[in-house]
């Protein structure tokens, strides 16, 4: 799945985030549930995200720490003014209303609302969707929806439209669940990638894809059982209460046999029980479903390899490229071909890499050959030192090998963007690693 669209993902929760909140203020302040005024809730939303992203990426751009401090402030007071225009619209669309409404509980529900979507706006600018809804936030809206639940349902007296607000938190909850397992997969598919980089390890192919789409058809398969759950017992309740009188009319069928006196024409008295309130249409029905539930049983296995291997070709679609010809494209998302009669390189000394390090002229591979010095001169002072670790596990043995001046983080940090990830090396980065190599071989 692609970045950009988790990253969507990701910005939705945070949108979503304020509405238990303000799904609660509002059935107080109007006692009635209307989508319009939602609608025009998160409208409010597009200048709060705005505001934030633009503010932010001005201020990134900036290297004077005085200018960043401006900006800070400029960020602060832009807030502060959307507070004071949303506190007069709405005291001047109370008054213009020809209905009254407690405008204190709209402000009280949308001045924390702006504040998360101005949030988010500077959120925008990180480049990760793990960054954006983090596990922190998840905990405040969990917390959030679970005390707005309970305070709805100490209200319901005085209100009686909180227990719509409940039903919506409810399937909220379930939205975001499934929203945030999705993301929480990614984050983890991910993670284990990059783990991976500088490995002879692989990751199947079309394993994001897969995944995310086994969720969202999960997910979809709960929601459609949540909103027509009323439906489901309505119809397991009448099958239930069909049998119950069913069996009732045959005992009682077999009480009149057994102990009523036999009448000259044969015939048996009339019971009760066996004027059942049911037409003939219910009868058959019942009959019908009483048999698809036997089929069922009988089929089960076929049954469920049928929608198994629907899912899987659902899931396939997503998952694989179907211009795919070579019988290995399933199977990784890169191939290298691997000679193992390659005859043995010659290991390069570390005078003769210092010597390339200080001849050449392109940054990005000069930055490179400074990182491949500073990991020779780890690996004379450390047996852990291997070509196969990661940059991660280095920057560890790192920590307890070197102690000079330089930063290690940000020079690992910096060689894992610009080796995995094509950025070029700026001067930066270059002066860090000089004064690095100067310190390690003078």
């Amino acid at each position: 799945m692609k970045n950009n669209l988790l990253r969507g993902i990701s910005a939705v929760c945070m949108l979503l985030l304020p509405l238990p909140l303000i799904l609660m203020l509002d059935c107080a302040a109007f006692d009635e549930f209307n989508l319009l005024r939602y609608v025009f809730y998160f409208l409010c939303a597009i200048p709060s995200v705005l505001s934030g992203y633009l503010l932010q990426k001005i201020k990134n751009s900036q290297l004077k720490p005085k200018r960043i401090l401006l900006f800070n402030i400029i960020k602060l007071v832009v807030l502060i003014s959307m507070f004071v225009i949303l506190i007069i619209t709405t005291d001047k669309i109370c008054e213009a209303s020809n209905y009254s409404f407690y405008g204190t509980y709209v402000n009280f529900a949308m001045l924390p609302s702006i504040s998360l979507w101005f949030l988010l706006g500077m959120k925008l600018n990180l480049k990760s969707f793990s960054d954006i809804f983090t596990p922190l936030w998840l905990c405040i809206f969990l917390v959030e929806s679970f005390l707005c639940y309970v305070f709805c349902f100490f209200l319901k007296g005085d209100h009686p439209i909180m227990s719509v607000a409940q039903s919506a938190m409810a399937y909220l909850v379930i939205i975001m669940a499934l929203m945030v397992a999705l993301l929480v997969n990614q984050s983890n598919i991910e993670t284990q990638i990059n783990q991976r980089k500088n490995t002879n390890l692989i990751v199947p192919k079309g394993l994001r894809s897969y995944n995310a789409s086994l969720i969202i058809i999960v997910g979809a398969i709960i929601l459609f059982a949540m909103l027509f759950r009323n439906v489901f017992a309505g119809i397991v309740w009448w099958f239930i209460k069909f049998t119950l009188i069913l069996i009732d009319s045959i005992l009682q069928l077999i009480k009149l046999e057994t102990s009523a006196p036999i009448t000259p024409d044969g015939e048996i008295p009339d019971s009760p029980s066996l004027g059942v309130q049911q037409s003939g249409v219910d009868f058959s029905i019942y009959i019908i479903f009483l048999v698809a539930i036997i089929l069922v049983i009988i089929f089960r296995k076929r049954i469920f390899t049928f929608f198994r291997n629907l899912i899987m070709r659902i899931v396939g679609r997503f998952s694989q490229n179907d211009t795919s010809t070579s019988e290995y494209e399933n199977y990784t998302d890169y191939y290298e071909v691997i000679n193992l009669y390659e005859k043995p390189q010659n290991v390069e000394s570390s005078s003769d890499c210092l010597k390339r390090y200080k001849k050449e002229k392109d940054g990005t591979q000069k930055f490179r050959l400074g990182y491949r010095l500073y990991i020779m001169w780890l690996a004379k002072r450390s047996k852990n030192i291997s070509n196969t670790l990661t940059v991660e596990q280095q920057k560890f043995i790192a920590e307890k090998t070197y102690h000079g001046e330089s930063d290690i983080h940000e020079i690992s940090d910096s060689y894992t963007e610009i080796r995995y990830n094509d950025k070029a090396a700026d001067s930066e980065n270059l002066a860090q690693m000089d004064e690095l190599i100067k310190e390690l071989y003078n």
